[in-house]
């Protein structure tokens, strides 16, 4: 055992805590284990050591200064927890904000006409290429048709 774990059994049996039983099993356990004995002469020595100290009274003063922070720390209400509404509102503001500017500065999308939505992109691309094929000729000097990627007017 280790010196902690013997300390409680030591301080029951220095203030007389302990039933007979008890006392008569720790005065074997003290014959048998030395460092248990060892223990036992430190700590009743240095609880002699504590009681032959003086005994001294603080001055009244002492005494008034800390009744008067006791008095002032229990009249003290205790804070409880309240909703934090300025991170809320800062919440909102910046939102707010932030919707404004998407509107007036955020990202330009293209709309594109409903007519032109409803053809299918790829279909007419295949279309292209099937006819613009079709017209080159069979020489070595084939050509692939210019496609023209400027922004149509509009979009």
């Amino acid at each position: 055992m280790t010196q902690d774990a013997y300390q409680p059994r030591i301080q029951a049996w220095l203030d007389g805590e302990m039933t007979a039983g008890e006392r008569a099993d720790f005065e074997e356990e003290l014959s048998r284990n030395p460092e248990l004995a060892a223990n036992l002469r430190q700590t009743a020595f240095a609880r002699d050591l504590l009681r032959e100290l003086p005994r001294v009274t603080a001055p009244p003063e002492v005494l008034t200064r800390v009744r008067a922070v006791r008095a002032e720390l229990t009249m003290k209400p205790i804070r409880t927890f309240t909703f934090p509404w300025r991170v809320v509102l800062t919440a909102a503001c910046a939102t707010f904000i932030i919707g404004v500017l998407y509107q007036t500065v955020g990202v330009r999308t293209t709309q594109v006409p409903l007519a032109e939505a409803d053809r299918p992109v790829a279909t007419d691309y295949a279309v292209q290429v099937a006819d613009s094929t079709a017209a080159l000729p069979t020489d070595s000097n084939r050509t692939l048709p210019e496609f023209d990627f400027t922004p149509v007017a509009g979009q």
